[in-house]
């Protein structure tokens, strides 16, 4: 089986001719014609195919032929879809917001001055008021006179006596214009060392750009107290070591 499935699509003399000398024409006239080599491939093909018992398809065998039903046409419509989106969004209502931010408007105390803003405001008048009342009746100014004519222009009123119990201790009340120029110069400062700091390095890799940049946080922290403290108009000085003698 296996010699004849080898030797099945073999043609005898196809390569070297005929054995012994015979030649495959018969005459002048056997030559070989056009298509006459490829019938002969193709019944030796089925040959060797069949004697092998390998099945062939069957070339007469077509497939279904084309369905000759007629296709459903969809008509094409006349509606404007962008006319009838823009009259849908005119005609719609607007929809409700589903955001939850409170509606401060609609608080009780909307629109008045908060309760911490009057009582800073209350403060600050005590503060001017005291700071006003150390000058004396005359008109004169508080810096002419000592401590004790002070106390005595102070004793009449409550606010003079508590005024005259911390002159007695040497604190008397910064002026606002000298408070206001130590308040601006400590500005000015913060703002000098803030632009040097801000000019450092972003690698701190050695020993002396980590010292700069720690003193110079630390002065910037200690600025920004003093900024703070001064910003209040309530601002008292101790005098006690200057009148210690």
């Amino acid at each position: 089986m296996a010699r004849r499935e080898y030797t099945a699509g073999q043609k005898a003399a196809a390569s070297m001719g005929p054995a012994g000398g015979v030649t495959a024409l018969s005459g002048t006239d056997g030559f070989l014609r056009k298509g006459e080599g490829v019938r002969s491939r193709e019944e030796a093909m089925r040959a060797s195919r069949e004697a092998a018992g390998v099945s062939l398809r069957d070339r007469t065998v077509r497939k279904a032929s084309v369905p000759k039903d007629k296709p459903v046409i969809i008509t094409q419509t006349q509606k404007d879809f962008i006319k009838q989106n823009a009259l849908e969004n005119i005609n719609s209502s607007a929809k409700k917001p589903t955001d939850n931010t409170p509606a401060y408007r609609f608080k009780t105390d909307y629109g008045r001055t908060p309760e911490y803003i009057l009582k800073r405001r209350e403060a600050q008048a005590a503060a001017h008021a005291s700071a006003g009342s150390v000058s004396t009746p005359g008109g004169h100014d508080a810096g002419a006179f000592s401590v004790k004519e002070m106390e005595a222009a102070l004793l009449a009123t409550p606010e003079g006596r508590k005024q005259a119990q911390l002159l007695k201790q040497g604190i008397i009340p910064l002026p606002e214009d000298e408070r206001l120029k130590i308040l601006d110069g400590l500005k000015k400062n913060w703002e000098k060392l803030n632009s040097d700091y801000q000019k450092l390095s972003l690698t701190v890799d050695t020993v002396p750009k980590i010292a700069r940049k720690v003193s110079m946080e630390q002065q910037l922290k200690q600025l920004e107290t003093h900024i703070g403290r001064f910003t209040n108009s309530n601002i008292f000085v101790n005098f006690s070591s200057a009148y210690a003698d």
